[in-house]
C-alpha cells in the first residue's frame, strides 16, 4: 500500500538524515492515529478534514493515496450519518501496516 523508496531518494545517501525522516514519519503517524479515531468518534468533521490536510503531503509522497481515500470516506461516513466503526478498524490497520514499514525500515538502516 505504501512505496518508502522516496524517503531514500529524498535523503540522497544520507543515513542520518533517513533515520530522521522515518522517526518523524513514525511521530507524526502515531500522533494522527490517535487523533483521527478521536475525531471520527467524536464526529467532528471539520477537524477530520483538517487533519487529513495535515497528513495528506507526508501520504502523497510515499503514494499513500489509497490511505488518503479511506480517510476522506470517514468524513462522507459521519455526514451521511452511517456508523463508522468498521470504518475507524480499516483505518487503523492501515496506519498500524505503515508503522510496521516505517519501523522495518527504520531497523535495516541502523
Amino acid at each position: 500500500m505504501f512505496e518508502l523508496s522516496p524517503l531514500f531518494t529524498l535523503a540522497d545517501g544520507d543515513q542520518e538524515f533517513l533515520a530522521e525522516l522515518i522517526a518523524q514519519y513514525r511521530y507524526n503517524i502515531a500522533n494522527f492515529a490517535a487523533s483521527y479515531s478521536a475525531q471520527l468518534q467524536a464526529g467532528n468533521i471539520e477537524e477530520l478534514n483538517f487533519l487529513i490536510h495535515k497528513t495528506q503531503a507526508s501520504l502523497v509522497m510515499i503514494k499513500g493515496q489509497p490511505l488518503i481515500d479511506m480517510l476522506t470516506q470517514g468524513t462522507t461516513l459521519l455526514q451521511t450519518n452511517q456508523d463508522t466503526a468498521a470504518h475507524a478498524a480499516l483505518v487503523t490497520a492501515a496506519l498500524q501496516e505503515l508503522q510496521s514499514a516505517l519501523a522495518t525500515l527504520a531497523e535495516s538502516i541502523t
